[in-house]
């Protein structure tokens, strides 16, 4: 387990090998934006959640940083979804 800031005050606490995210982690951005889980090679990939700045969540599937599989998606105005994602768009 590592912790990495930047200047930024983006932050991510997790693993790491060879100097790069790899297995499960916790990435702040500066912005208020958080994402937990699986990193490969600094690619989000795997089971995921995510809370924008805005409230709006999501958690599910993510392969190289893209929506791909199924996740569950509300947004802070009560849009819901639940089903299967395909490079970031609902299917």
């Amino acid at each position: 387990m590592g912790r990495w800031n930047s200047m930024a005050v983006d932050s991510y606490d997790g693993d790491w090998i060879n100097n790069e995210m790899h297995g499960k982690g916790l990435y702040k951005w500066a912005n208020g934006d958080l994402f937990y889980g699986d990193w490969v090679n600094n690619k989000r990939t795997g089971k995921v959640q995510v809370k924008w700045a805005d409230g709006t969540l999501y958690d599910g599937d993510l392969v190289n940083d893209q929506l791909l599989g199924f996740g569950e998606y509300k947004s802070v105005n009560g849009e819901k979804y639940n089903g299967k994602w395909v490079f970031n768009e609902r299917m």
